[in-house]
C-alpha cells in the first residue's frame, strides 16, 4: 500500500479543523441574520403601509432573503469537497478585483489561477484560486500531487520545498520550520 505523506488535516490539524467550521458557521449565521432581518423588517413594514397588503411586504421580505445565498456563498459552499489529484495544467488570467467590492476605487487587475486537476475519475476538477504575493507558478507546476480541503482557498501540495510553504487559508509564503502562519496566525500544513 502506498503511504500517503498528506498531513492528514483532519487529524494533524486540529486548530485549522476548527477554524474552518468557525468559518462555515460564521457563514450559516450571516445568511440566517440576513434572512431574518429582511422578513421581519419588510413584514413589520408592510403592516402600516397603506399601499401594499402585509402580505405583499412579507413576500418581498422573503425574495429579499433569498440573496443570502448568493451573497454568502452558500451554494459554493455546499458544493465544496475535498479531494486529491495530479495537477494537469495551470492558466493565469488577470480579472479586476477590488478587497471592498461596495466602493468603486481600489479596483486592480490581479491573477487568478485555473488548476485543471485530475482526481482520477472520469471528469477532471478545475479549482481556481486568487494569487496575492505569489506567483503560482514558483511554487506549483503540472505533475504535482495536491490536495484540497473544503472552504480553503489554495492546495496543499505533497511535496514542498525545503525552505517554504503556502499557507492553505491566506495563500502567503512562511517558513517550513514555522508551526503557524506568520500572517493569519493558521496552522501550516506540512
Amino acid at each position: 500500500m502506498e503511504q500517503n505523506h498528506f498531513s492528514g488535516y483532519p487529524n494533524a490539524t486540529p486548530a485549522l479543523h476548527a477554524a474552518v467550521q468557525r468559518k462555515i458557521a460564521l457563514r450559516i449565521t450571516g445568511a440566517a441574520a440576513w434572512f431574518a432581518f429582511w422578513v421581519i423588517s419588510c413584514t413589520l413594514w408592510g403592516r402600516d403601509n397603506q399601499y401594499m397588503s402585509p402580505l405583499n411586504w412579507t413576500i418581498l421580505g422573503i425574495l429579499i432573503g433569498l440573496l443570502a445565498w448568493k451573497l454568502f456563498k452558500l451554494g459554493v459552499m455546499l458544493r465544496d469537497k475535498p479531494f486529491e489529484g495530479i495537477i494537469t495544467s495551470m492558466k493565469v488570467k488577470y480579472v479586476w478585483h477590488s478587497d471592498t467590492p461596495w466602493t468603486r476605487g481600489g479596483m486592480k487587475k490581479e491573477p487568478l489561477v485555473t488548476a485543471t486537476i485530475d482526481i482520477g475519475g472520469e471528469v477532471p476538477i478545475k479549482f481556481k484560486f486568487p494569487v496575492k504575493d505569489i506567483y503560482p507558478k514558483d511554487y506549483y507546476a503540472v505533475g504535482d500531487r495536491v490536495r484540497h480541503y473544503r472552504c480553503l482557498p489554495y492546495l496543499e501540495k505533497e511535496h514542498k520545498p525545503e525552505d517554504v510553504v503556502i499557507c492553505v487559508a491566506c495563500g502567503k509564503y512562511s517558513y517550513i520550520a514555522d508551526e503557524k502562519c506568520e500572517f493569519c496566525k493558521k496552522m501550516l500544513l506540512k
